[in-house]
């Protein structure tokens, strides 16, 4: 894996969007140091243009024509943009269930999706030109994560596809690869601090809106390359930094109908929000600890005048205490997934225990969920990642430079988040097949049950890095050599011990069809074989 076709990437970029903010991280030969992240960007007229940031905001401007105008900080700063779009990366999921009357349709999250990675490729492009000086002859490797909560390998396949107009891989010296998903990129990231082999470690990535939770134990560990074992599927949860933002735009906006403004709902979460961003409520929120004096606080957030000028108290209060619950709310959720993980974990290892629980993305950087979850787990040792914001960035830079260097990544193995399957058909059996298609075979005259699933691997179980096979016969008339015949191949995300047996029991997916032809004059059984009509076909899948 460590130069395919002869190609070696010079130059590894690897790209972490996420709900508010997007991550940029790199290395390059010949000694593959860092990462480094990328912290100038763009900036509105009037700002310092020498800050430094380790994230850019995720958000994209249109003016009156749907026209693209701006993205990143400079949205909506400067005037032109009419419609500032931000937040969201969940409805690229179009599974993803939310009935806010303010979500984007799949199509529009698509459309800011592509135009904000194309605004962020063309700035990454002119941020490495005006520092390297052979930049466009470089060989550059863009790798992307992806949120554990997509698990439909459609989703990625068609982010390859946006990705790939948006520019990432638009020329011969350019490749880009859905590369891990942000827990595995977090977990790489873990991996590299001062652990010991032998030490079973759990790492939540708390972002905006999601919290990718995975739990591994260190194989190896030195200078040279570092090594894990997933114990554990990777899951992830919509629990995220974002969702406390909702919740008080939610109280906001009740507030805002009780006291009489006008507006739907859509109008009232937009108030909210302009609210929100007057009181700079992400300070108070990233800066909340849980403090007597914190919960006893009251935020004020002030009506603007010209949205409700009969309103005479133009005040509306969110206390400490309701903010706490917040909080609170999303901690829950996450350590209700953080119990069903340590329980899988001693129910399939016996003996095997969690020593330590690192913290990454913007949620986990909080000093109130460390707090709290320090003292739900007494016995277990929370850490918090060097640069927590960063760490799916790195991590899948941290990744790729080891695959180069040493031929293997930091993955020894993996646990599938879903379960695979082919269908077959099987020998009828009354006793199986009963209410199940079933078909009588011109050739041996036998009766077979149809579109039954053979479940290649299931939830939960580990798969090699390189790949598995498995071995199926088929049936072919003679002089088959023109024949061609089709393997069709499903995923389901049901529990891996109540997974549907047949295509018409439900609670499963069509991926794909895969149609094989023999070659001319390739020989697909002996000849003295061609009596018995049986030809063996080997299925090669990688996971």
């Amino acid at each position: 894996m460590a130069i395919i076709d002869g190609w070696r990437p010079s130059l590894i970029v690897g790209i972490d969007f996420g709900m508010t903010c997007t991550a940029v991280s790199f290395s390059q030969e010949p000694e593959y140091p860092g990462p480094w992240q990328i912290q100038k960007w763009p900036r509105p007229i009037g700002t310092n243009p020498g800050q430094l940031d380790n994230k850019v905001t995720t958000a994209v401007g249109y003016d009156g024509n749907n026209v693209l105008v701006n993205w990143g900080f400079v949205t909506g700063a400067d005037g032109t943009a009419v419609t500032p779009e931000r937040e969201f990366k969940l409805y690229i999921d179009p599974s993803f269930p939310d009935d806010h009357p303010t979500r984007p349709s799949h199509a529009e999250a698509i459309q800011f999706y592509t135009d904000y990675m194309t605004s962020l490729r063309q700035y990454i492009e002119v941020f490495f030109a005006n520092t390297m000086s052979d930049f466009h002859q470089r060989n550059v490797e863009y790798l992307f994560s992806i949120p554990t909560t997509w698990k439909n390998p459609m989703i990625t396949a068609n982010l390859g596809r946006i990705l790939s107009l948006a520019g990432f891989s638009n020329g011969y010296n350019r490749r880009l690869e859905i590369y891990l998903t942000e827990a595995e990129a977090a977990a790489v990231n873990a991996a590299k601090q001062t652990f010991r082999v032998g030490d079973i470690v759990m790492v939540a990535d708390a972002g905006g809106a999601t919290t990718d939770i995975n739990t591994l134990k260190l194989l190896e560990r030195s200078t040279r390359s570092t090594k894990l074992k997933s114990l554990t599927k990777a899951e992830g949860i919509n629990v995220g930094s974002t969702l406390i933002d909702e919740a008080v735009r939610r109280s906001i906006a009740v507030r805002l109908r009780t006291l009489g403004v006008a507006g739907d709902d859509g109008e009232l979460h937009w108030i909210a929000d302009d609210m929100m961003r007057e009181k700079r409520f992400e300070g108070i929120k990233c800066g909340f600890l849980g403090e007597p004096w914190q919960v006893q606080l009251s935020n004020i957030f002030n009506i603007p005048l010209d949205v409700a000028p009969q309103v005479r108290d133009r005040r509306i209060i969110v206390t400490g205490t309701e903010l706490k619950g917040f909080f609170d709310s999303q901690i829950a959720v996450m350590a209700a997934k953080i119990d069903q993980q340590r329980l899988e974990l001693t129910r399939n290892q016996p003996g095997s225990t969690v020593g330590y629980l690192v913290l990454s993305g913007g949620l986990g950087s909080s000093a109130y969920v460390q707090r709290q979850l320090r003292a739900r787990y007494p016995g277990l040792q929370i850490l918090c990642a060097s640069e927590p914001q960063l760490a799916v960035a790195k991590g899948l830079v941290m990744d790729r430079v080891q695959k180069l260097k040493e031929g293997v990544g930091v993955y020894t193995g993996k646990c599938s988040r879903v379960s695979y399957g082919v269908l077959c058909r099987q020998p009828y059996d009354k006793k199986i097949h009963n209410g199940e298609f079933v078909e009588v075979d011109p050739l041996d005259k036998q009766r077979w049950a149809i579109e039954q699933i053979d479940w290649l691997i299931r939830e939960g179980e580990a798969v090699p890095e390189t790949g598995f096979t498995r071995r199926y016969q088929m049936k072919l008339p003679k002089n088959p050599e023109k024949k061609s015949f089709e393997a069709q191949f499903v995923m389901s995300e049901a529990p891996s011990h109540d997974l549907p047996r047949s295509l018409r029991r439900g609670n499963l997916t069509r991926l794909c069809n895969v149609r094989a032809t023999f070659r001319d004059n390739e020989p697909v059984c002996h000849p003295e074989e061609r009596a018995a009509l049986w030809s063996p076909i080997t299925l090669y899948c990688r996971l």
